[in-house]
């Protein structure tokens, strides 16, 4: 039970607001905003190469080639975002498949929990061995019919209904 507390302490949170969506969707929003960061950062880039142009070299704005200027950027930025995006789909698979790992471990403990806090509040037979239960109807007894045929007949208005 500590192991399952930890887990919501230190990853649980995280985990859970990724594999909220299904896996491709997360690894398109992550590609989306590497794509985004990876346009404003070579935004940056040129118009430092372009400052530079007009005041460390002295050119002219008059003189600079700007459909040239254009073409190598935008060749530029797609590199850039081709890379980023490569790099981001593969950290974002790698991402969402580890969250899905700990998401199931700590399901199946959680399971595993639960199953044991059921067989604590099941009560004992006569003879002392732990109740007996049916598929689909945890918690019940042997005697799980005889108390629903006793709830029947105390609420006339159920009584049938199963």
């Amino acid at each position: 039970m500590s192991k399952l507390a930890v887990y919501d302490k230190n990853r649980g949170r995280a985990d859970r607001r990724i594999t909220s969506f299904f896996r491709t969707d997360y690894i398109y929003r992550r590609n989306f905003m590497a794509r985004l960061t990876a346009f404003f950062g070579c935004a940056i880039v040129l118009s430092f190469v372009l400052w530079h142009k007009i005041t460390i070299d002295h050119v002219d704005i008059g003189q600079i080639d700007f459909r040239a200027f254009a073409v190598e950027s935008a060749f530029f930025a797609a590199v850039v975002m081709i890379i980023y995006t490569a790099v981001s789909s593969v950290k974002a698979m790698r991402e969402y498949d580890e969250a899905n790992a700990r998401q199931k471990k700590y399901y199946s403990a959680l399971g595993r929990l639960d199953e044991k806090a059921v067989q604590a509040e099941r009560p004992a037979r006569s003879d002392g061995r732990p109740g007996v239960t049916y598929p689909g109807r945890t918690g019940f007894d042997t005697a799980g019919a005889a108390d629903t045929a006793r709830i029947d007949r105390a609420r006339p208005d159920r009584a049938g209904t199963d």
